[in-house]
């Protein structure tokens, strides 16, 4: 049994074919449609951000770790000298690059911070 696709795919191209094959183009557009509109806009919106954004950063960019923390990005350069941590820059000496900071040495700051209510 041949399905309404490969027919239309099958025969010439007439103005008659190619009004049929556009109706089959239109119902499956629909199909679609209304598959999407059952998916909760919650879920559809996760499904986009999980396959656009990494699960988990093994580093972070200092402007990345100021919004993480609330904090400017001055203060950001203050706490990391304070509590020594080493930062990954692939600038020359002297040059400005895009430090980036350990995800292993972001926990251990944040964990010194957390304090019992």
């Amino acid at each position: 049994m041949t399905s309404g696709l490969e027919k239309l795919l099958a025969a010439e191209e007439t103005p008659a074919r190619m009004a049929e094959w556009r109706e089959v183009c239109r119902q499956a557009i629909y199909e679609l449609i209304e598959l999407a509109a059952e998916i909760p806009k919650e879920r559809r919106k996760s499904a986009v951000n999980s396959q656009t954004a990494p699960a988990h950063k093994e580093f972070l960019t200092i402007p990345e770790l100021a919004e993480r923390w609330r904090i400017a990005r001055p203060t950001v350069y203050n706490r990391l000298r304070a509590a020594d941590v080493k930062v990954l820059d692939f600038a020359q000496r002297g040059g400005r690059g895009r430090k980036v900071v350990p995800m292993g040495e972001i926990l251990k700051i944040e964990g010194r911070q957390l304090k019992r209510l």
